[in-house]
Parts: structure tokens; sequence; C-alpha cells
């Protein structure tokens, strides 16, 4: 649901933050949030819903042992998950979960769903989450949808025209940092202002820097609303958001935003009425116009947010606290705008180039792509990008690459869960859950081809880099591809290890074994371990879900080989110079052994010409989005095999 926001503008300096714990210890409201957030948003959240209770109240930084409380708000969901499985009993006391967006989490979605089921309500920052969730299975009297909160009286407004783009945010790679700098060299009559943290780390920060329109400040929170107020346009470009804050902050500050469309920005910016909004990954050349065009917004922009201040956000999470049931149905969030639903559009948008491709106009109750088909591209010619089908899965992870991946085709989407066999076209599936290993068995049965995504071989992450291999779930024989994209990930060789002691056995999973009919493997593996070799073995299991597993970098150190069936340990333990033992299907295959009963023998061949293929077999999630991914993919497959 969504909640107005009420109540008046009230001086900043009334409120206090600080805790105020019972005598006793038995605190009515506890807040829990994760260690690492002590002093940033999700603790500074905790705090405006504490400060603006009548009663004791306590904010602990994940403790291994909750203290009692009556009411436990939990800033992080993973926090919620790991103490309802350690304590189930907790489903006496009034469990409220603030859920941000979609993070890796060592929980299956079924586990999600039923925890979050127990929960008496399950705080969405946006609509996009909660619609997610309740499709996956949690229940929508469980569920509310309040958005975030920004002191009125701290961002009083202002009148614009100091002709600055501002942003606000700490640097993560989700942030699209690559878009920012694209946008700067695009746009080099406009000043960009980025405030914010940790943005050194950014590999392109000096290039950044080195812009004479740019500028990057690091400053106290209370300091923000006078840097706000240099700006005329907010810009937001992450892929994935639960918020943000500052946007909200920049709208009471009177500044029109232009923003990705995640997280809340589309319930609260109706394009062309009080900002813009454009898909996530766009390329800057689409980006462009819309921060133009916001500069002639004569909007009141402030006006359209003014319910959201954290008084009214802390008194809806209070009576949610108290037991107040969730609305079933929404309010919508503000006068004039307007909820999601039907057709969003993003305007204006340029007409595309030839050869472009359009941003996505998604219809939220279905999945349809405007972007027009791209000629077929590469040395092969034999599928045509208008003749894929990426296809999504309910409550997948994997979506946001599917979805990218259609960008940059123009391709169809589709989901596999509805797939009749292998679909009319030849399908692009992302992992091997939710009917896409069915779709895969499917297109192998009719002897066509199928494209496979997974996560990437190096520098794995949410938004970084993913897989794609053609016909088969990992890259197989060696193409001879140049050292560029290796070189650009970092990836560095060490030598092969001749000492160690211990082969290191990691089993798949059993819904892998299963899945590649290898239901033994362990069994098998450990009884011809022990026929060819002495050596003490070690099993490393993936560890259960909320517990804590020892580094990969830890293990290897005392390992002789690694014994594994297809997981990307063996790619790792290769690259840190450590002898493989692998499935031929195994990416680490062409420099592994694949007959275990070599176990002392191992093979240690040059991996150089190796790397460089596994770096041309995965690629960027902006790659994808742009189109560079296909035509790599085309590429790549006139590419002789290194002999």
């Amino acid at each position: 649901m969504f909640f107005r926001r009420s109540g008046g503008i009230k001086p900043a300096q009334q409120v206090d933050y600080a805790e105020r714990p019972a005598k006793n210890g038995l605190n009515d409201w506890i807040f829990v949030t994760p260690t690492e957030s002590r002093g940033w948003i999700l603790d500074a959240i905790c705090r405006e819903i504490g400060s603006r209770l009548n009663t004791s109240w306590d904010v602990v930084y994940n403790p291994k042992t909750l203290p009692g409380g009556r009411v436990y708000f939990f800033a992080h969901y993973w926090n919620y998950l790991d103490h309802l499985r350690a304590r189930p009993d907790l489903t006496e006391q009034v469990l409220l979960v603030w859920y941000t967006h979609p993070r890796e989490v060592p929980y299956t979605i079924e586990e999600q769903v039923e925890a979050y089921n127990q929960a008496h309500c399950v705080i969405f920052t946006c609509t996009e989450f909660r619609d997610l969730w309740i499709g996956r299975g949690v229940k929508p009297e469980r569920t509310a949808v309040v958005l975030g909160g920004a002191d009125p009286a701290l961002f009083s407004g202002h009148v614009r025209g100091g002709g600055v783009v501002g942003l606000s945010s700490s640097y993560y790679a989700r942030k699209n940092p690559d878009a920012l700098l694209g946008l700067v060299q695009a746009l080099p009559h406009r000043r960009f202002v980025l405030v914010g943290r940790g943005w050194e780390e950014y590999a392109r920060f000096d290039e950044l820097m080195a812009a004479p329109n740019f500028s990057y400040k690091t400053a106290a929170y209370k300091d923000y609303p006078a840097i706000y107020r240099e700006f005329d346009v907010f810009l937001s470009l992450a892929m994935l958001e639960g918020g943000p804050i500052p946007l909200l902050e920049a709208m009471m500050e009177n500044v029109v935003p232009v923003a990705s469309r995640t997280g809340f920005s589309p319930d609260l910016i109706q394009p062309g009425q009080n900002g813009f909004l454009f898909e996530a990954g766009a390329d800057p050349s689409r980006i462009a116009p819309l921060v133009e065009a916001a500069f002639d917004l004569p909007t009141d922009i402030r006006a359209t947010v003014l319910p959201y201040s954290w008084d009214g956000f802390a008194a809806e999470i209070h009576s949610l606290g108290e037991g107040a049931t969730p609305q079933s149905q929404p309010v919508p969030p503000s006068p004039g705008i307007r909820m999601r639903g039907g057709v969003v559009d993003l305007a204006p948008t340029p007409a595309p180039a030839r050869g472009d491709v359009a941003i996505l106009r998604e219809v939220v109750a279905d999945v349809a792509i405007a972007a027009p088909a791209l000629a077929s591209m590469g040395a092969s010619g034999e599928i045509r990008p208008e003749r894929l089908t990426a296809y999504l899965n309910r409550g997948g992870a994997g979506n946001p690459v599917m979805q990218a991946f259609a960008r940059g085709t123009g391709c169809r989407l589709a989901f596999a869960e509805d797939a009749r066999g292998a679909g009319p076209d030849t399908p692009v599936v992302w992992g091997v859950l939710r009917n896409s290993d069915q779709v895969v068995a499917a297109a192998r049965a009719e002897g066509r081809d199928f494209f496979y995504t997974d996560h990437a071989y190096f520098g794995r992450g949410h938004y970084l880099n993913y897989r794609i291999t053609r016909n088969a779930h990992e890259a197989g024989r060696v193409r001879d591809c140049p050292p560029d994209r290796a070189r650009a990930l970092g990836v560095e060789l060490a030598p092969w290890r001749r000492g160690g002691g211990t082969v290191l056995v990691c089993p798949p999973t059993r819904y892998f074994m299963e899945a590649h009919d290898c239901p033994n493997w362990l069994e098998d593996t450990l009884a011809t371990l022990r026929a060819c070799t002495d050596r003490p073995v070690e099993i490393r299991g993936k560890p259960a879900a909320g517990e804590p597993g020892e580094p990969l970098g830890s293990a290897l150190s005392r390992a002789y080989a690694i014994v594994t069936h297809s997981s990307n340990v063996a790619v790792e333990a290769a690259v840190a110079g450590v002898p493989v033992f692998v499935a031929p299907t195994s990416a680490a295959a062409p420099v592994g052994e694949i007959d275990l009963s070599r176990i002392e023998r191992p093979r240690r061949p040059d991996r150089e010409a190796w790397v460089n293929h596994l770096a041309y077999s995965q690629f960027g999630f902006d790659e994808l989005a742009d189109g560079t991914a296909w035509r790599l993919l085309m590429e790549y497959e006139g590419r002789e095999y290194f002999e």
C-alpha cells in the first residue's frame, strides 16, 4: 500500500536522534541494522523512526543474540532472515522488515517467501519490489509500500537558476559511473557537481576529475541542503535502487529530477510534469536530451513531494508497529502523481539513430519490447537477433540481465514458465531454475541453438559481468582471442603450485547433480580418490544459508588440487595456480584434467590463451544493454581455435 504523508513542517533541530533505552533493558522497540551501516543510511532510517516514538527504543548492530523487545524493526531483510532462522519464536513479537531492493543473499526465493509471510509487515520502499514479491508468493496483506522521507525544514526549497546538474551518492558499481562520465563529456556546457564518498574507487575517477565541467565534493550531511541549492537538475543514474533518498531530498529542495526508472522514482515522477525518467542502463545519448529538457521545466517540484516528510514516514511505521493492518488498496502518493500501471512513457525521447536500439517502454502488466530489431552481425550470420527470445523467470534474479540483453539486441521477451518446448525462436535463458532448464532441454532435443547466461568467470557481481555461451553452460574449446579484455578485468595468473597436501573437493548442489544427471557425483568422486591417492581429502561444500564460510583463498592455500564438477571455483583455482580436476563441460577443463585417476599427475599447461578466451565469453551489464555483447558474441564465433 501507499500511505499519505501528514503533519506540518517542524524545525529539524527539534528531533533528538539519540536512543532512549529502557532502564530495565526491555525496550519497546528494537531497531536491528547491519554493523557496516553504523552512521549511514539504514542507521539514519532507524533513528528517524525511533526519535519520534513516545516510548523506549534502541538501535543494535546485528548482534548474535537480540535483546528483548516488543517490536523489532529490521533495517535489512538479510538480518531478519538470519535471526528468524535462529529464533523461530520471534514471530511472537511484532516483526517489521524494511526492504529496499534485491541483493544476493544466501536464501532461496522460497525460503524468503516463507519468512516474509511470518512477519507482521514487509515494508517496501517502492511498488516495483512489492509487486515482485507478491508475484513470488508473499501475501499482499503482509506488505506495505512506504516511500522514504525528507526533512522539509532542512530542504526548504530554492529558486532554480544556478545551472548545475547535481548528483548525491556514494560510489557503487550499480550507480552507473560510466554513464556519469559519458554525460559529463556529452554536455560540456553544463556544470556537474557530485557530492558523496568513495568515488576514488572508480577505475576512471582520474578521467572524471580531469573534466573541466565536473566537481566532486565530500561533505557532512548538514551541508547537503546548501549544496543542493546550487542544483537545477538532479541526476540519478543507478541500475538498481530502493529509493534513493537523495532523489526525494533534491525534489524537496525544488530540483528537477532526471532519474533511471528504478526504486521509487516511478512512484514520485510523472514524466514531463515533475521530472523525467529513463530506462536503467540507457546510453548517455538518451539521457542528455532529458537533462536539457529538465532545465526548461517550470514546475514547482517541491509542491509535488511535500507530503513526504520524515514525520509522516515515522507515523506510518509506528502505526504498523502498533498492529495496524496494511491496506489492501494503494493510495495515490501525492496529488497529480500517477501510480505505476499501464505504459510508462519516457518523454521526451529522441528518435533513434540508424542502428541504435530505442529505450524500452515497459508494459507493467505484460512484457513488451519496442526496440527495433538489429541487422545480423558477425562472421557466422547464422542467428539474427530478431529470431531470439530472451526468457525471464517469474521471481528470477536474472531478469534485469535478460532485459538488458533484449535492449541490446531488440529481441523478444517472454517468461520461461510459459514456454512450450523451446519456443519458436532461438532461446536465451538465465540459469537452470524456473523452467529455464526445460527450455534448454527442448532446444537440445530438437537439435536447435540456444544461448545460456549466468554469472561471470571474472569480476562477478550484480550489474557487473555475466557470461553467455552458445549451446553449452560453460565456455568450451579455446578460441584465439586478444588479451585486452582479460587485462581490463585485472586477471593475473599466479605460477602453478607444486606444493600443498590436501585434495579439496567442492561438490555441486543437489539440484545441479539432479539437473546434470550425476546424482552420485560426490560418492563416486570420493571412491575414485580413495583408490588413487592417500592424500588427505577435504570436502568444501557451500556454507548453509546464514553461516559464514571460509574464504576460497584460505582453502586454496593448503590445496594440492581442486576437484569439482563445473563450479567457478575451478576457474578461480586455476588462475591462482592450483591444479584442477573437473568435468569435460567445465570452463576450466582446457587447463585442467578430466580423468580423476590421474590425481597424482595433474596438468599444468600454459593458461594465457584460456584466460583471454574466457574474458571474451563474458560481458559487462552495459555491454549487454548497448549491443556490444551481441556483436562480440558473433565475432567470437568467427575466431580460430587456439592450438
